[in-house]
């Protein structure tokens, strides 16, 4: 599970500067740009599960429904495509969650198959970089069933088990380095873990899906229903949680999330078809609505919002507030 040539280089960007919240103004909202189709060679729709904006700020989406992975240029054109249904060499078993990689490289979470492959700018696939299936890390941690997948600038990867409640931390050659969290309701452990991005700076951030439910009351009190909510949690690269905050959501898990150079917050809600924006502490910025069924979220180099829903995608511009004479 060895990443060769220049993407090594990743490995040199080492221990990135605690993060520390933006002094930069915050947008006062966010526009919408242009809508962009995102459709296969074929002309079908793509029905995204993951979307990154690369280096060149081209953008990648995956497609769980046909198998593929699809790149576009920053203006939308489609610039190619790879994948059919299967596990051998450039196929996929539905494949998922999409991060930009070292230098100039995207991962892709090939959910199915449960491995962690690497493509390089010009979209060629580099190589398997975690096999999760792999009989020696079964042993060590178990059956691991990915559910999404972060990378962050020193090249660490980072796979948020479900079915677990945890993440696995792998170095830039895909060794297994540590799990994170667990099953529990405090800060640093995860209940129906969902989603997770990396924060540029240092650090991760993970949503999770709290489903609410019925709940009986005492002493004669009537009964009361507790709505869905996200959890979305900000932590060290050990972990150690640094701040946490919650929200309602839909009633089905469809989260997304991603987070831009400032540590600003994007959740996306694909039940609600709406996605809100927060600071670092979780203040929230604002609540986007009609953005479709939210699929996956990314920011481009540019800082604009990327917004997958099946058969667009949507970028979003921030607007910046002027201050008053």
């Amino acid at each position: 599970m060895r990443f060769a040539g220049a993407l090594v280089t990743a490995a040199l960007l080492l221990a990135a500067p605690a993060f520390t919240p933006p002094s930069a103004a915050e947008p006062a909202a966010w526009a919408a740009a242009d809508t962009i189709a995102l459709a296969g060679a074929d002309g079908g729709a793509l029905e995204p599960a993951g979307l990154a904006s690369d280096a060149f700020g081209n953008l990648w989406v995956s497609d769980a429904a046909r198998h593929r992975l699809v790149r576009f240029d920053a203006a939308g054109a489609r610039l190619d495509e790879t994948g059919t249904l299967g596990s051998e060499n450039n196929q996929f078993r539905r494949p998922g969650a999409l991060a930009r990689w070292g230098a100039s490289a995207v991962v892709v979470l090939d959910r199915e198959n449960r491995r962690v492959v690497a493509y390089d700018a010009q979209g060629r696939r580099s190589d398997f970089v975690v096999d999760l299936a792999a009989a020696e890390l079964e042993t060590q941690l178990g059956r691991v069933d990915g559910v999404s997948l972060a990378a962050d600038r020193g090249g660490q990867l980072y796979v948020a088990d479900g079915d677990r409640d945890r993440v696995l931390v792998f170095d830039f050659a895909g060794s297994f380095q540590r799990s994170l969290g667990g099953v529990g309701s405090g800060a640093g452990a995860f209940q129906h873990l969902a989603a997770l991005a990396a924060v540029p700076r240092g650090g991760l951030v993970t949503v999770e899906w709290l489903a609410g439910g019925k709940r009986k009351g005492r002493g004669g009190a009537p009964d009361s229903v507790t709505p869905p909510r996200a959890r979305v949690q900000r932590l060290e690269v050990g972990g150690a949680p640094l701040a946490q905050w919650e929200f309602a959501c839909g009633a089905r898990a469809e989260l997304s999330v991603a987070v831009d150079d400032e540590g600003r917050v994007a959740v996306g809600d694909g039940a609600r078809g709406e996605v809100r924006v927060f600071d670092a502490a979780g203040a929230p910025l604002a609540r986007i609505p009609d953005c479709g069924r939210v699929a996956a979220l990314a920011f481009a180099p540019d800082g604009a919002l990327l917004v997958a829903a099946p058969g667009r995608l949507l970028r979003l511009a921030p607007v910046v507030a002027r201050a008053q004479d």
